[in-house]
């Protein structure tokens, strides 16, 4: 018995002793993102092929050119309740400026590529989640960001 307590307490000693951290001067800049069921992600740099593809939704937002855009969106492009999802590129259209108002299109145009970071499987994001482009291709799958015209 004597042997089980000492076998937990060096346990529990060796345990708390890897949860520290490297250094007690570090110092947070910015909040890491976090992921829906609030855990934190891991933002890296991106690649060159998801460096081509965040280049060409940028390119999208400069050129201001809704049909292109609409075959990159991930439907249904959920919006936050209670306003419906858009559900189809023609739906899309109709709505592209209650979602991307002049405000979101000049922040998607006028980024740098060091405001746009890959989260592991979940897809490449602006500005801490601003806007997400899926994993493996250059479509938009969430925007979060509600213009004046959804906030009314």
């Amino acid at each position: 018995m004597k042997h089980c307590t000492l076998t937990i307490i060096a346990l529990a000693v060796l345990l708390l002793s890897c949860n520290q951290n490297s250094s007690k001067n570090t110092v947070t800049t910015h909040k890491q993102p976090v992921d829906t069921a609030g855990k934190q992600v891991r933002q890296v740099d991106l690649t060159e092929e998801q460096t081509e593809r965040v280049k060409t939704i940028i390119a999208l937002f400069k050129e201001n050119n809704i049909d292109k855009i609409a075959n990159r969106i991930n439907y249904p492009l959920h919006r936050e309740y209670p306003i419906p999802p858009i559900r189809d590129k023609e739906t899309f259209k109709q709505r592209f400026n209650e979602v991307f108002d002049t405000t979101l299109i000049d922040k998607i145009a006028n980024s740098k590529l060091e405001q746009w970071s890959a989260v592991g499987w979940q897809g490449v994001m602006l500005d801490n989640g601003l806007v997400w482009l899926g994993y493996s291709d250059a479509v938009i799958t969430a925007v979060n960001y509600q213009s004046e015209i959804e906030k009314n």
